[in-house]
């Protein structure tokens, strides 16, 4: 037999010659002979026995517990993939922004341990203090929007912020301000959060929706998507659709062509907006306006007004407030028709009803659920009646707002023919160029335009 020890002891090497008749306890009392007291393995020494060759094999090593890998839970939800709906994959719908409360718990972090005192192969005490497992260094993993809490041996994790956050095997991001560094299109999803700002360095391409309480900052272009918001700035242009843009303050744009539904309670728009149906409800500050309906409740500066297309300014009109009370007038005859519907089915019930109780031992079970029918249908028609007040209520509330006689447009270089302006039931339309000039509401809503 050969005995090779480590010249650390924590390993023993046995070649056995296969002319030897060994037993396995005659080969543990020649290692213990030799001073291999410890982590003896038994099942290695009867295969080297078995094995009839000279091969090394290893018969006995050290004993200790290897230390644990730092462990890092994740207590929040990662995943970014299509949501299914209607047996289809949306890749609108990614989840591709996680919201994240102040003080929500992000991760759970426990660190591993060192190696145990153990013993060497010749039964000698050692102990391992090198760290042989993964580490995770948690502090440079967060940002400054992170705090910690030692508790019960663990570290946690929590978000200073309301925010969102970003979670890879590198870093821990929460922020109010998520940028993102490409278009959005398939790989991003729709864009929806609570508590964070959208800084986008590409385009936002077609029919994603992006909404937030925050304001959106857009480098390329946006296409037909809808955008709700509370400031926007787009450096590149507004491009033709009909998707929703609401914005609750300030929108600025480079140029807008053939938009609609866009409402703005600011606008300003660098170079010129052409064939669009836009909504402003304070102040707006257009380079030229060509071939649109331009509703404006306060005050509209424009360099160049009109043009060979058709041009309509609507002074001291609230386009959203308009449009929504279409739309809630709309609604209101749609549960009219559905209450009408509905009284008819009633009576066909109660009819019915009226039958049946002619013999009313014989048609029992039937008089029963045609009375759960009633019943049903009373319930949801008080639904519908209630439903239809409420909607009556918020359209006379939208129908409130007066007419604003200090409505005005002023016109930096040129007004041109065959421009159109509206005031309440009042209007004029050009019938010559304009240099610089002032529109405004005189005496009874007479629309004038003054020059210098």
């Amino acid at each position: 037999m050969k005995l090779e020890i480590s010249k650390d002891r924590k390993y023993a090497h046995l070649s056995i010659n296969p002319n030897e008749n060994l037993t396995l306890e005659a080969v543990v009392k020649y290692l213990k002979m030799n001073n291999v007291n410890s982590g003896i393995d038994q099942k290695a020494i009867e295969k080297a026995l078995s094995s009839k060759s000279e091969d090394s094999f290893l018969v006995a090593s050290f004993l200790a517990e290897k230390g644990t890998d730092d462990l890092l839970k994740i207590l929040v939800d990662t995943t970014i993939a299509p949501q299914e709906k209607n047996n289809r994959l949306n890749y609108y719908d990614l989840s591709y922004v996680k919201d994240i409360k102040k003080d929500q718990q992000i991760f759970e972090y426990i660190a591993g341990e060192e190696y145990q005192e153990g013993k060497l192969v010749d039964g000698s005490l050692f102990s391992e203090n090198k760290r042989d497992f993964k580490r995770i260094r948690i502090a440079k993993m967060i940002n400054e929007n992170c705090y910690l809490v030692e508790k019960e041996g663990k570290i946690l994790g929590f978000s200073k912020i309301n925010g969102s956050y970003r979670i890879n095997d590198k870093r821990i991001i929460v922020t109010d301000k998520l940028k993102i560094h490409s278009n959005v299109n398939f790989v991003t999803g729709n864009l929806i959060s609570e508590y964070s700002s959208f800084e986008i360095s590409g385009s936002v391409m077609n029919n994603f929706i992006l909404k937030t309480t925050k304001d959106i900052k857009i480098k390329g272009n946006l296409e037909n998507s809808s955008i709700n918001c509370q400031n926007l700035e787009i450096e590149g242009l507004i491009a033709k659709g009909d998707k929703l843009i609401f914005c609750q303050n300030d929108l600025k744009s480079q140029k807008i062509i053939g938009r609609e539904n866009l409402y703005a309670h600011n606008l300003w728009v660098k170079t010129n907006i052409m064939d669009s149906k836009i909504g402003v409800y304070n102040f707006a500050k257009i380079g030229e306006i060509n071939g649109c309906e331009f509703h404006i409740y306060n005050h509209l500066e424009v360099d160049i007004l009109g043009g060979h297309n058709k041009t309509e300014i609507f002074l001291s009109s609230d386009k959203y407030q308009l449009d929504q009370t279409a739309k809630i007038n709309k609604e209101i005859k749609t549960t009219r028709k559905d209450m009408k519907m509905m009284l008819l089915e009633i009576e066909k019930v109660k009819t019915s009803l009226f039958k049946l109780m002619k013999n009313e031992a014989e048609n029992q079970s039937e008089i029963k659920k045609l009375g759960e029918d009633r019943d049903w249908l009373d319930e949801d028609y008080k639904k519908f009646q209630q439903l239809e007040q409420n909607l009556i209520a918020k359209f006379a509330k939208l129908a409130q707002r007066k007419l604003n006689f200090e409505a005005k447009i002023t016109v930096n270089h040129k007004l041109k023919t065959n421009t159109a302006i509206y005031f309440g039931e009042n209007m004029i339309r050009t019938n010559k160029e304009y240099g610089p000039c002032e529109i405004v509401i005189g005496d009874e809503g007479a629309i004038e335009i003054l020059t210098n």
